[in-house]
């Protein structure tokens, strides 16, 4: 889940990879009343949103929308993607992945995922004053992309949100799942227990919220899927939270 504020009131995104969270943060980043509380990640609990700025992961057609990064060092390192996609899978296949990382890490080297990818800190595209801290949670707006040319939206439960929300920590913990399924059928740990109390805790933090799910229609190029966004944006959510100020 990507996580923003508008006008001090928490908004959080759940949404599974490639929907187009980061886009969606590069264009509202520098907008009055905004501020940034996560990328992929959002921590909340008791009502409230934490800021949690993980670094981004920026892939290549994200510079458009991130022009601060072209003609760096990062644009160049992106421009030799095939190779290091290669040599990374190569390195994905030793046991030594780990160390290897480590040992990237150690020397500052920013760590290509895949030749797909960068990780660049939030701090280099996101101002200091506009990341948040802390401060009630108030929206939840579930992005989900779909076969059309027009945006489209629904209500939704927060029984239903959270469900969805469990299924896409399943998807980004997917390298983890068959050591999770390994332990339960060992019967050291209940799986299915353990997702369920997972949804069960997000019904609950979701259940006081105003909730919509978002359709991306895929039909059509980013920026226009982006600019459609952020028009929802401003009519459903930035409007409501302006009118109950």
């Amino acid at each position: 889940s990507d996580a923003i504020s508008y006008k001090d009131k928490g908004i959080i995104f759940p949404a599974s990879p490639n929907t187009g969270k980061t886009m969606m943060i590069s264009r509202l980043r520098n907008r009055e009343g905004v501020e940034f509380f996560g990328d992929d990640f959002a921590i909340i609990g008791n009502g409230q949103l934490f800021s949690f700025p993980s670094d981004f992961s920026v892939y290549k057609y994200h510079f458009d929308f991130f022009p601060e990064l072209k003609d760096t060092a990062a644009s160049t390192k992106i421009k030799k993607a095939s190779f290091e996609r290669a040599l990374v899978l190569f390195i994905r296949s030793l046991p030594i992945k780990k160390a290897i990382k480590r040992l990237a890490n150690a020397i500052g080297y920013e760590y290509l995922m895949g030749g797909e990818y960068l990780k660049i800190p939030a701090k280099n595209l996101i101002r200091a004053e506009k990341i948040g801290k802390q401060l009630p949670l108030a929206v939840a707006v579930l992005l989900e992309k779909y076969d059309g040319g027009e945006l489209k939206e629904e209500s939704i439960t927060a029984k239903a949100v959270a469900r969805e929300m469990a299924d896409i920590l399943k998807l980004e913990w997917k390298d983890s799942l068959p050591v999770l399924f390994l332990l339960s059928r060992a019967k050291i740990l209940d799986a299915d227990a353990f997702f369920n109390a997972i949804e069960q805790i997000f019904s609950k933090e979701l259940a006081e919220l105003k909730m919509q799910k978002v359709f991306l229609p895929t039909r059509i190029k980013n920026e226009e899927r982006t600019d459609q966004l952020e028009q929802f944006l401003e009519k459903e959510v930035f409007f409501t939270i302006k009118k109950n100020k």
